[in-house]
């Protein structure tokens, strides 16, 4: 008994020290990067006189960086990010 209770002692205490030793992810570079590509994403572009072809690609661009945004947003508020998913 006296040996089970100290595994079970012992067992107890590393996990507090795992506990305790638990950091959060950084997600500033993260956070700087939403907010540039944010900035960029809202940025007035005129497309007068430009050709089809180079709206297009600059819409299918410019979604494409709304969908870049949308999962930096998610990722950021998910207290659960891994380090990862931080850097994807």
């Amino acid at each position: 008994v006296a040996e089970a209770k100290k595994a079970a002692d012992d067992a107890k205490t590393a996990l507090d020290n795992a506990r305790n030793g638990l950091t959060n992810v950084d997600k500033t570079a993260l956070e700087a990067s939403k907010t540039a590509l944010s900035n960029d994403i809202n940025q007035e572009t005129s497309t007068a006189g430009k050709t089809e072809a180079s709206k297009q690609a600059f819409e299918t661009a410019k979604t494409q960086a709304e969908d870049a945004l949308k999962k930096a947003e998610a990722v950021i508020k998910d207290g659960n990010a891994t380090e990862a998913q931080v850097a994807e």
